[in-house]
Parts: structure tokens; sequence; C-alpha cells
């Protein structure tokens, strides 16, 4: 299904929960998201429901990341 993830257009399985894309992205840009955050059409998804939580075909999706640095 088609999808929205950090502004570019990118085809998932109908089947993968947030925490799975989490995994993925991370795995892909070779970053560690501990810290990130994820927004589904502007609303903050909770760290404690990613496993439960199935974007839809056209979701807007944000994923950002935290990094500590001076």
């Amino acid at each position: 299904m088609q999808v929205t993830i950090n502004g570019l257009d990118r085809e998932i399985p109908e089947n993968m929960n947030i925490l799975t894309l989490v995994e993925k992205l991370s795995a892909e840009n070779n970053i560690s998201l501990i810290g990130a955050i994820v927004l589904i059409d502007e609303e903050l998804i909770p760290k404690a429901t990613w496993e439960k939580t199935f974007p839809k075909a056209s979701s807007k999706i944000e994923v950002l990341s935290f990094v500590s640095g001076g």
C-alpha cells in the first residue's frame, strides 16, 4: 500500500505495524531510532502502541529521531 514517510512516497505491506516500520527504517538508514517519535497524519503515536498500530493507505507518517551533540 502507498504511504508517505518523511515526505517520500513509499510502498509498504498492508500488515506492517509501526514498530516493524521503524525497525526497517533504522536498518535501511543505519541509524538508531531508540529515541524516535512517530506521527501518523499529525497524530502522535505512543511508543507503547507501535506494535498494534497499522497505518492506512495514503497515511502521512513522520518518524523523527533526536540526536544529542554540541
